[in-house]
């Protein structure tokens, strides 16, 4: 389990949201209860209380697809089928799968004759979509990828390897050197961007236990680094302390100004680099946040968007730091949002955290205060295993395909080398229309 996405329940736990009352601040504590009460009530086999405590929780988050999936096993559970079916046509119509077909929880559902419709619609919805082709493989195993960047003037890619700690600079046919070196000091390395006007990478890194050689002191650092493009030299570390308050940057954003702003999931909170030059500080402390993953900001600088891989998509005035949650349209499903990247008014997401991993484009309206639709890019490409970070360049869409975080576990442990793939990074003309294949 990748400590920056334990999202199955945690984002469940976490919620802070009134949806109805258009994401108002609701009491925390007692929606943490509510969902662990329930959790409890399942596992005593105690299914009526589990029932009416999924149904009180739920009316927090009516779209929330894990609630939904939970709410029809409660129903389930309780011999009523067809209401169980409700919320799983309501996850089938988001473009989601849960394989409740193989779950006992669902046996009085599958028994039904409307369950073959149910499975009809899953059926469509693992159809593969698609609408890219691929960029570059990397000759090595191992690296356990994250983040994506490219420099336009030298037209190089950057490649972030959380298992190995180090930055690869890769030319477009996936070969190349390694930019980092082992004096840098670099944790896990997250999020990457390529800041061109003043030729600088910025590299988000993170002490975690999937990369080699965690020191127990290390635990709950992150920080950024800053190299210099031209030299390729380490210029300077922003560091956070770790103990008692852990910390994980994910992910980063440069404006055209050279602002820095960067995404911790942990706190939750987003940084910059500190004026003082020593350290971070903070950006925006906002108390709905969740779980902070992915960001950019608008081409004028003035909007800055962040995916909250628990709730969605929100948009931050630039000036003011006021906070808007970006509405979704109806039966879209924006959670287990990572990479997120700004695009000609709309904003291109990775969704890692739902079934299948998708692609997204996000339209926008005029003000930048919903979405009006969204489109998949991508979806069920057979080379597309835990998609994570991307980049944006000349109407291309690059991002790392396979990520494979799920062959190192929580304490470090690797699978055996033959398990491993190269990674692959894929691309998508944002130009042209995605076609099924």
């Amino acid at each position: 389990m990748k400590p920056k996405r334990t999202f199955v329940t945690a984002c469940v736990l976490g919620l802070a949201l009134s949806w109805t009352a258009g994401l108002q601040a609701i009491d925390l504590e007692k929606l943490q209860k509510v969902y662990q009460e329930a959790m409890k009530a399942y596992q005593d086999k105690n299914y009526q209380v589990f029932l009416d405590d999924m149904l009180e929780a739920q009316q927090y988050f009516p779209n929330h697809p894990l609630l939904l999936q939970q709410l029809a096993a409660a129903y389930a559970l309780n011999g009523k089928p067809l209401k169980a079916l409700v919320p799983l046509n309501q996850t089938a119509a988001m473009g989601l799968v849960f394989d409740v077909w193989k779950n006992p929880d669902f046996r009085s559902v599958q028994k039904r004759p409307e369950f073959k419709l149910l499975m009809s619609r899953y059926e469509k919805n693992i159809q593969p979509l698609n609408g890219s082709r691929l960029t570059f493989s990397i000759p090595e195993k191992g690296l356990l990828t994250e983040g994506l960047a490219y420099d336009p003037q030298d037209k190089k890619f950057f490649v972030g390897s959380v298992r190995q700690r180090k930055v690869l600079r890769l030319n477009p046919d996936g070969r190349g050197d390694v930019l980092s070196r082992n004096e840098d000091g670099l944790w896990a390395v997250m999020g990457l961007r390529v800041d061109p006007a003043r030729r600088r990478l910025w590299a988000a890194t993170s002490a975690l236990p999937q990369m080699i050689g965690l020191k127990p002191e290390d635990e709950g650092r992150a920080g950024l680094a800053c190299y210099d493009l031209k030299t390729g030299r380490l210029l300077k570390k922003y560091l956070l302390p770790g103990k008692p308050e852990n910390h994980l940057l994910g992910d980063l954003a440069v404006d055209g100004k050279g602002t820095v702003v960067a995404t911790d999931s942990q706190s939750p909170v987003l940084y910059t680099p500190s004026a003082a030059g020593e350290g971070l500080d903070v950006f925006l402390k906002y108390e709905l946040f969740q779980s902070p993953q992915g960001i950019d900001f608008s081409s004028d600088g003035r909007t800055l968007f962040v995916s909250d891989y628990a709730v969605g998509v929100y948009a931050i005035d630039r000036k003011s730091k006021a906070v808007r949650y970006l509405e979704p349209p109806q039966n879209a499903a924006l959670l287990g949002i990572d990479g997120l990247y700004f695009y000609r008014g709309s904003l291109l997401a990775v969704q890692n955290g739902l079934k299948p991993n998708r692609i997204l484009r996000l339209f926008l309206n005029k003000n930048f205060s919903k979405i009006d639709r969204v489109e998949v890019l991508e979806a069920n490409q057979p080379a597309m295993s835990e998609p994570t970070l991307g980049v944006v360049a000349g109407g291309i869409f690059y991002f790392m395909a396979n990520s494979q975080w799920g062959l190192v576990d929580d304490k470090g442990q690797a699978a055996p080398n033959d398990k491993w793939k190269d990674p692959v990074v894929l691309q998508i003309n944002l130009e042209a229309p995605p076609s099924k294949k």
